[in-house]
């Protein structure tokens, strides 16, 4: 199998910026075991590289393989669409939503105390959620109104949804395996707001009209906030098993990126990124992992840990966060009783 031509000559010499032609041959036909003449013929384009040639000059010269395969000069070549949490076809239901995830979660050998997790969290994931069923529901259903387009029976229906013994048995079995997985989380400053911006918007557009449906809202809000503020001071949290699975939680004002997630595993042969943006970018190449964990280590210098210590600091996040969900939903209620 050979590579095509003209992009990987473009990519080594965009590499030897300023190198002549015979310092570029040298360089390769050293790392390749090739006779001069050999390279120059591949360098001048008359013979190809072959795959495993150029995975050898790229493992000497720290060359990206996902820099190569951006970069191929391929005329029908197109985006890959992934959809929420690392599913690369769009769920037909939300039953297939979960099970889909779980198993990519189960990939990670999540039970086995060798993974363990990075979150780097705008909002509330659909993994901290899984406890509160009126919160996971208003998730998946801003989901599906923006990315799947699932044909539902009603236009916001929680309870069908709470009712689904299918549903709810893979949703347990997902947390059950995310309980499991030791966790250090990222937080936005203004935690909640985007949550809350999308219930606002549900809400003012007649989208969500039940005062009770709101109400319910509100109280998996306030005792998701207050189960994040135990398990932050505890740091750890408890699985399904009675086991204690470490958590680190940090908050940082800079970040502005989308939710990111990070797995690793201690014996290596899983790295995984994953980048909402909203559709999902997932990227095994170790380069980009290693320069995303550069830069995690670097913004923990600005973070404020809120695991086990920081109890001002902790006190005072969680309190500004209920106290936006307050604000809002006082909003809300008066402007319900307004316009129904």
């Amino acid at each position: 199998m050979s590579l095509q031509k003209e992009t990987i000559l473009d990519l080594l010499k965009s590499h030897f910026p300023n190198a002549s032609l015979k310092e570029m041959q040298l360089t390769i036909s050293k790392i390749l075991n090739l006779s001069q003449a050999t390279v120059y013929n591949k360098l001048v384009g008359r013979n190809d590289f072959s795959v495993v040639e150029f995975l050898e000059i790229s493992k000497e010269l720290g060359i990206s393989i996902d820099t190569f395969l951006t970069n191929q000069k391929m005329s029908n070549e197109k985006p890959i669409t992934f959809y929420s949490d690392g599913l690369n076809e769009k769920p037909e239901s939300f039953l297939e939503y979960f099970i889909k995830v779980f198993e990519n979660v189960k990939k990670t050998d999540p039970f086995s105390g060798k993974t363990k997790a990075t979150f780097i969290c705008l909002q509330p994931h659909v993994f901290h959620l899984m406890r509160y069923p009126y919160l996971l529901y208003l998730k998946m259903f801003t989901y599906n109104l923006i990315n799947w387009k699932i044909d539902l029976k009603a236009t916001y229906d929680p309870i069908c949804f709470m009712n689904d013994q299918k549903i709810q048995k893979a949703i347990k079995a997902l947390n059950d395996a995310y309980q499991s997985i030791p966790v250090t989380e990222m937080y936005g400053h203004n935690f909640v707001h985007p949550i809350c911006s999308q219930l606002d918007y549900l809400v003012k557009s007649r989208i969500i009209r039940d005062k009770e449906q709101l109400r319910q809202i509100k109280f998996d809000l306030y005792g998701f906030l207050e189960d994040l503020e135990k398990t932050a001071s505890r740091g750890y949290r408890i699985n399904a098993e009675g086991k204690e699975t470490p958590v680190e939680m940090y908050i940082n004002k800079f970040i502005h990126v989308s939710n990111i997630i990070l797995i690793e595993k201690d014996e290596g042969g899983l790295f995984t990124i994953q980048s909402d943006v909203p559709d999902v970018l997932k990227t095994f190449d170790e380069g980009y992992i290693k320069h995303f964990k550069e830069w995690l280590d670097s913004n923990k210098e600005y973070a404020l840990n809120i695991s086990k210590t920081g109890g001002l600091e902790r006190n005072d996040f969680f309190d500004r966060n209920r106290q936006h969900v307050e604000m809002v939903m006082a909003n809300l209620e008066t402007h319900l009783k307004q316009n129904n």
